[in-house]
């Protein structure tokens, strides 16, 4: 887990600071549920609706993981996935689906997705996909 340096006796010197996940779902509801599920697994979440604004967070913040919605069958959050990977290869990137489509799954994956489900996501999925792409790209490896 990445560390954040704290100066005085009091903390130790280094704690350990929660992930932080870009989130980016175009459907409000389906955002607030994984936004609201994200945080209850201690992640700190930045979470918008737009595909545009995702690639601008992207541009200004350093993300830990990053979890774009699929959009229609047009795949229209395949630009977050194609920008977060052009900045950082080893950003883990997952993306949600309303419902599963294989010509959309195929290219995810082949974008560089971690991985590719259908939503509702359920905590314990999220939370293992999570707990195992975060540790591997924060050097951990897979052993989670």
């Amino acid at each position: 887990m990445k560390t954040t340096e704290f100066h005085g006796a009091e903390t130790g010197g280094k704690v350990p600071k929660s992930p932080k996940v870009l989130l980016v779902i175009d459907e409000p509801e389906s955002l607030g549920h994984h936004s609201e599920l994200l945080r209850s697994m201690g992640y700190e979440v930045l979470a918008c609706t737009s595909y545009g604004v995702g690639m601008e967070m992207l541009q200004d913040e350093e993300f830990d993981f990053v979890t774009v919605g699929q959009g229609g069958l047009n795949f229209e959050g395949k630009g977050v996935v194609m920008r977060a990977l052009e900045i950082d290869r080893n950003t883990p990137v997952l993306v949600l689906a309303r419902t599963s489509d294989m010509g959309n799954y195929l290219e995810a994956m082949q974008l560089g997705a971690v991985d590719y489900l259908e939503m509702p996501v359920s905590q314990e999925e999220f939370a293992r996909v999570l707990r195992t792409h975060l540790l591997y790209s924060l050097g951990g490896g897979y052993d989670a």
